[in-house]
């Protein structure tokens, strides 16, 4: 899979074979059980060929396998819209009369064929192929996709110097790339993937703590003072710590507070026996 994925990234950064590959993914995701991912490569790949029965698909995502039916009605909604929209305003004209407001009528005007939104596209996609690949527990493969995201990214902030983006966009790929992060930072003992999730979002606590959990359960206990001092203290407003006994009181702390108490008490244990110099 990692190898298909790294093809597709190529890919999508050359602006090729959308279609095929957003219909590819869709499917696949469908089968991890990725059900949100499936529904949104769905709605790209409407982006790309305005076929309102993707819609229809992207509905019954929603209603039947995620259970989520407010989603599932504005996708259906988008459905009717698109295929019929003189029987859609005939449609939610009469709906209005009846008194009923719960849902979007205007027909959208958006320009879905415009480069921010193919370039957005790409760039949640290749954040879907990660998750995908986070689901496998294939970290390699993670890492090698990497350098397709800073691509991608990398693109949006080049268009951005003569363009203007609309905040949706920042919103959507900010969103995308927080629930990323969050994902990554579940995993412990890869602190490469950890601090890519730091990289997504500054302000991921788990991720910061899991490298400096690490490099205490390590021994590597200079690195994980310079990287508590240096990096999470100052992010998250924290004071110092002058030892790293006391670092192992403050990591203790942490882990108390989300009710982790075995790695509380680990942490409380350690510290005791730095204290009293117990190899």
């Amino acid at each position: 899979m990692r190898k298909k994925f790294i093809d597709y990234a190529q890919k999508l950064l050359n602006t090729k074979d959308f279609v095929q590959i957003y219909s590819d993914l869709s499917e696949l995701f469908d089968k991890q059980g990725l059900y949100h991912e499936s529904g949104a490569c769905l709605e790209k790949l409407w982006h790309v060929t305005q076929q309102p029965e993707l819609y229809w698909k992207v509905g019954n995502i929603f209603s039947k396998k995620i259970g989520n039916p407010q989603v599932a009605f504005s996708a259906y909604n988008r459905y009717f819209q698109t295929a019929s929209p003189s029987l859609w305003k005939e449609y939610t004209d009469v709906l209005e009369k009846l008194g009923y407001r719960d849902f979007y009528t205007d027909l959208s005007q958006d320009n879905y064929s415009n480069k921010i939104v193919i370039l957005c596209d790409v760039l949640q996609v290749i954040i879907y192929m990660i998750i995908s690949l986070n689901s496998e527990k294939d970290f390699d493969g993670i890492v090698s996709l990497i350098p397709y995201f800073e691509k991608a990214k990398d693109t949006i902030k080049e268009f951005e110097k003569t363009n203007t983006i609309s905040n949706d966009f920042y919103e959507e790929n900010t969103s995308c790339e927080n629930h990323l992060s969050e994902l990554l930072s579940e995993n412990y003992h890869r602190n490469d993937i950890n601090r890519f999730a730091i990289k997504l979002n500054p302000k991921n606590q788990k991720a910061y703590i899991n490298i400096i959990d690490d490099l205490l359960t390590y021994q590597k206990y200079p690195d994980a003072i310079r990287m508590y001092n240096s990096e999470y203290a100052p992010t998250f407003l924290k004071p110092n710590a002058g030892r790293i006994t006391d670092l192992c009181w403050m990591i203790s702390d942490y882990y108390r507070d989300i009710f982790d108490f075995y790695k509380a008490v680990y942490f409380q244990k350690l510290a005791l026996e730095l204290e009293l110099g117990v190899e």
